[in-house]
């Protein structure tokens, strides 16, 4: 992977590769030849932003670090001066010290701000020396977070697709690859495949049309049932294969059982992941 003060130099031509060798100093602009673009505090937010979501799921990472731009920009108008090569030395100076203490917070994977739990996100802070670089660079923090946050829609695709992965290897452990791959000939799918399937109409459809994983407006307020979603697949790998594929909704701990809209969408999705592995081990059998 590019580092991100490198990317950053690339994204800015020769004259940001200059600046990017020259170091971070404010001196840069008259030590090292001509004045030139370079990296500024957005770019490096969204590069931290963008970093930290790519751990928790599959994103877009050209897209994504796209809108956060726009975003952070649009709250920060120092940037773009920055990047043109256009800003006081002693804004560019600021704003290289918020970069270079962002790429320190990024290296040492301090993702909570972005992917933690609700509580470790609203009492995110940007880095102080972005606090020092002014308000417009502390908003420009809050917008990279807002504008790379997951969709309400893609949170309902990845619950049931990751519950239906959490069950796919817990048929693996309990059957074993031979078992799981002769089901797989007589059904005609995956297990994994199968299940995700069977759960589009009775919970990703409905999930998605009635918007249950909705973004929240601002970073203070909250909906619990898609911050129960988010806690749930966080953890999931943790949860008993006894309790995923048992069929009881009360098997699963209560941070996983809040993602649900009601007791009976929640029946209907422990009931399919129970009946997917009763039909793998039925196939499998030859029954």
């Amino acid at each position: 992977m590019v580092h991100h003060r490198v990317r950053r130099a690339l994204n800015h031509g020769a004259s940001g590769l200059a600046a990017f060798y020259c170091g971070a100093s404010v001196l840069l602009l008259s030590s090292c030849g001509e004045p030139g673009a370079v990296g500024s505090s957005c770019e490096a937010l969204c590069d931290w932003a963008v970093s930290c979501h790519a751990t928790e799921r599959s994103i877009d990472e050209v897209s994504t670090r796209t809108a956060c731009l726009t975003a952070a920009r649009a709250v920060d108008a120092t940037c773009e001066r920055v990047e043109r090569g256009e800003a006081a030395p002693a804004a560019a100076q600021l704003s290289r010290g918020c970069s270079t203490a962002v790429d320190r917070a990024a290296a040492a994977g301090e993702c909570g701000g972005f992917v933690g739990s609700i509580d470790e996100i609203k009492r995110s802070v940007p880095p102080a020396a972005c606090v020092a670089a002014g308000p417009g660079t502390v908003a420009a923090f809050d917008a990279a977070r807002q504008s790379t946050r997951e969709t309400g829609a893609a949170l309902c695709e990845r619950t049931a697709a990751s519950l239906c992965g959490r069950t796919a290897e817990c048929l693996l452990s309990d059957l074993g690859g031979a078992v799981v791959k002769k089901a797989t000939t007589v059904l005609g799918d995956a297990p994994q495949g199968l299940c995700v399937t069977a759960l589009e109409p009775v919970f990703t459809a409905d999930c998605v049309a009635a918007d249950l994983y909705r973004q929240e407006a601002t970073l203070d307020e909250l909906n619990p049932t898609r911050q129960a979603a988010r806690e749930c697949l966080r953890d999931l790998d943790t949860l008993a294969c006894d309790a995923i594929a048992s069929g009881d909704p009360d098997e699963l701990p209560a941070f996983c059982a809040g993602a649900f809209s009601s007791p009976e969408d929640l029946l209907d999705v422990t009931t399919v992941l129970f009946e997917l592995a009763e039909d793998v081990a039925a196939a499998a059998a030859g029954l």
